[in-house]
């Protein structure tokens, strides 16, 4: 996961997407770095929105192009909730007994395994201390 620090300079254009939860920022200037095409849980966009009306730096945690956690300026770090273990329990079979119907399970061991890989860095965060929301 990579992290980036400074001040919050801009936001860009954003797109709320309801269905999938998140918003896509157009384009985040923080310090020197402009970043392009963000994705951002809605819960943890408030928080980013926080962070542009106050002096200091904050700390952006990424992860491929999707905002996985942040530090504020008043260091308390916020991180985005990962889906339960049970979600799992139940996609997991239900994608294997899929995988003779067109291979569909198989898309969905995919999406499975992906947010698996999302839920392991947004555990990464809360054992630094973060809050999710």
């Amino acid at each position: 996961m990579k992290s980036i620090t400074g001040k919050l300079k801009m936001l860009g254009n954003s797109t709320v997407f309801s269905k999938k939860n998140a918003t896509v920022y157009s384009i985040i200037e923080i310090g020197d770095t402009i970043l392009s095409n963000i994705v951002i849980p809605n819960g943890l966009d408030n928080y980013l929105r926080r962070a542009l009306n106050q002096d200091g730096e904050c700390t952006l945690y990424l992860w491929r192009r999707r905002i996985m956690g942040l530090r504020l300026q008043d260091q308390k770090m916020y991180c985005d909730e990962p889906l339960g273990l049970p979600w799992f329990i139940f996609m997991v079979p239900a994608s294997i007994i899929t995988i003779p119907v067109f291979g569909m399970g198989l898309i969905g061991l995919y999406i499975t395994y992906k947010t698996w890989r999302a839920r392991s860095r947004s555990r990464e965060l809360q054992a630094m201390g973060a809050i999710a929301v």
